[in-house]
């Protein structure tokens, strides 16, 4: 098996990287009911605050990546499941994940590529986090630059483009989340500002529920129509094909 690695990575800060990376993992889950997906939380705290129950995390098999004794099939057993997704945490500890080598992530990644058809990674968007910089360095992965249209992020993704270029890493589609279509910084503005096809630029528009999911850190699924819908639209343009919506995944963390 050699899963398909789907990576979201923060153009800049609170952009909603963990809010849109979770709810793609779910939708995709729903699409392939007969397939294994996993979602990697190596966002420096924040998939713990929306799923509000223990799973493994990172630190817990950090020592058996090092020392290269993940076996396979040792993901499926130890990262937490339900209902056809699985899932592991980024570290507890924020200020030591930024001491972790990059390789980590790579070798967590490659692990789970080799157990599961699907792999969701939540890479955050801190370039001094080693697990960030493992899984942007992974080869053969389809990488989704979240953004918003705040003026203060968009300079920051041009400053990580700088860096990304000089990596050999292609920023991949730019996600523009909580889109106001009214506002100056529209997708065309971005596509001429970023020197990208606006083909390549996802819009999901910005709604109250969106907002209070994101202040409240629950994961924000059925709960809006239009968030709801335009999340379904992305998956299939991205995948192909309807989502099957009569699964209910992850029951605790669904809005």
């Amino acid at each position: 098996m050699r899963g398909r690695v789907v990576l979201f990575f923060g153009g800049g800060k609170c952009v909603g990287t963990t809010l849109i990376s979770l709810n793609f993992a779910i939708k995709t889950a729903r699409k392939f009911k007969d397939k294994k997906v996993i979602f990697l939380g190596l966002n420096e705290g924040s998939f713990t605050h929306y799923v509000k129950e223990s799973t493994e995390n990172i630190e817990s098999i950090v020592h058996l990546l090092d020392n290269d004794l993940l076996v396979r099939g040792f993901l499926s057993k130890a990262a937490g499941s339900d209902q056809g997704i699985w899932y592991i945490g980024e570290p507890e500890n924020i200020i030591a994940s930024g001491t972790y080598k990059p390789d980590v992530a790579q070798k967590l990644i490659e692990h789970a590529r080799d157990e599961f058809d699907y792999v969701i990674v939540d890479a955050g968007e801190n370039l001094n986090n080693g697990l960030t910089m493992g899984a942007l360095n992974v080869e053969d992965k389809d990488l989704i630059t979240v953004l918003n249209q705040r003026e203060s992020n968009v300079k920051g993704l041009e400053m990580r483009l700088k860096l990304l270029v000089k990596m050999g890493i292609e920023i991949g589609k730019l996600l523009m989340n909580m889109y106001d279509g009214t506002d100056p910084y529209d997708i065309k503005y971005m596509s001429e500002r970023l020197g990208m096809d606006k083909g390549d630029i996802i819009s999901i528009p910005y709604t109250y529920e969106l907002k209070e999911c994101e202040r409240e850190h629950d994961v924000l699924q059925d709960r809006n129509k239009l968030f709801h819908r335009e999340m379904s639209k992305f998956i299939e343009s991205y995948y192909g094909g309807p989502v099957r919506e009569k699964r209910r995944l992850l029951g605790k963390i669904l809005c």
